[in-house]
């Protein structure tokens, strides 16, 4: 579906609020808070591609702030991708504070708080967790970071982004289409991360706990005896640190492997790779099948059976 809106086509007195209102449905749940002191003229494009939704938005400067009541009430588990084309950016999380100018593209997550002022022209791109993280082990390194990499790859992704929005894909023959460019998005996002990552010597700087927590949990997803003991473990830490990492991270670490377990399976039914439901919740580590399916339908918001069988 493509969408456009204009604040123009709203009274100026209730056009930050109306603002406030779109923006927040239309990416994540967040405050917002207009610093602009002229009349709040703004306008964003969005397409829905495939798995990924993206976005070209023009505002005055203004701000988003995602606290840990919005992650809390809506369990929206997303990468947003921001890349600047004009003006600038300020994006806040785990602490980090980067600044945005033309050119800059930085990732974040709808996971945790964070927060946004922008006074800019800006692409922005949501992808849901689960086709990032198995593919980009490193992408919570990056978080809140400028990705400074080739700048002509970096305007290689920016206009593949601006040329996706202006799609019209609404027709149901053109899903295909939406798949296949989403997929080529995702890769290109993925070499800009590849080469920012080899450019730093794979380092991110104070997640190296987090990797090898997370390596370990994805090699053992089968094991339905893994507990927080096992992860603190695996990650090299004490399980009150353990704690710490994921508090800062807006959840616990059972939650947190619950997710990983859930997109996992989300994943084999989708690409086929298991023939029963069954067989997918077994093979990630729950001995429930009605507990799967029920948490499953909570996280997706569709049950197990209709991506098995693409209802």
């Amino acid at each position: 579906m493509r969408t456009l809106f204009n604040t123009a086509e709203v009274a100026e007195a209730h056009r930050f609020e109306y603002w406030h209102d779109l923006v927040c449905n239309q990416f994540v749940s967040a405050d917002s808070a207009n610093k602009s002191d002229s009349p709040f003229d703004a306008a964003i494009v969005s397409q829905d591609m495939g798995r990924i939704s993206l976005s070209r938005m023009q505002a005055p400067k203004h701000t988003w702030k995602r606290a840990m009541k919005h992650v809390r009430s809506d369990d929206d588990e997303h990468y947003l991708l921001g890349i600047v084309a004009k003006g600038t950016g300020v994006l806040e999380q785990i602490g980090r504070v980067t600044q945005q100018t033309a050119g800059d593209i930085a990732v974040y997550d709808t996971a945790m708080p964070f927060s946004y002022a922008l006074s800019a022209e800006i692409n922005l791109v949501k992808i849901p967790h689960r086709f990032l993280d198995a593919r980009a082990l490193c992408i919570r390194d990056y978080l809140a970071r400028n990705l400074a990499t080739d700048r002509n790859l970096s305007r290689i992704l920016a206009d593949m982004t601006n040329s996706c929005v202006a799609l019209d894909l609404t027709f149901s023959a053109q899903a295909l289409v939406g798949e296949r460019l989403s997929e080529s998005l995702i890769d290109l996002l993925l070499a800009v991360i590849d080469l920012h990552h080899e450019a730093n010597g794979g380092a991110g700087g104070g997640y190296d706990s987090f990797d090898r927590i997370r390596s370990y949990a994805l090699s053992n997803l089968g094991d339905s005896e893994m507990s927080p003991q096992h992860l603190a473990q695996a990650g090299r830490v004490s399980t009150r640190t353990l704690n710490r990492i994921f508090v800062k991270m807006g959840t616990t670490p059972m939650r947190w492997l619950q997710g990983e377990r859930l997109r996992m399976a989300e994943v084999h039914l989708r690409e086929a790779t298991v023939k029963s439901v069954t067989e997918a919740a077994f093979l990630v580590g729950f001995n429930d099948l009605a507990h799967f399916s029920r948490s499953f339908k909570s996280c997706f918001g569709y049950t197990p059976e209709q991506v098995l069988y693409r209802r």
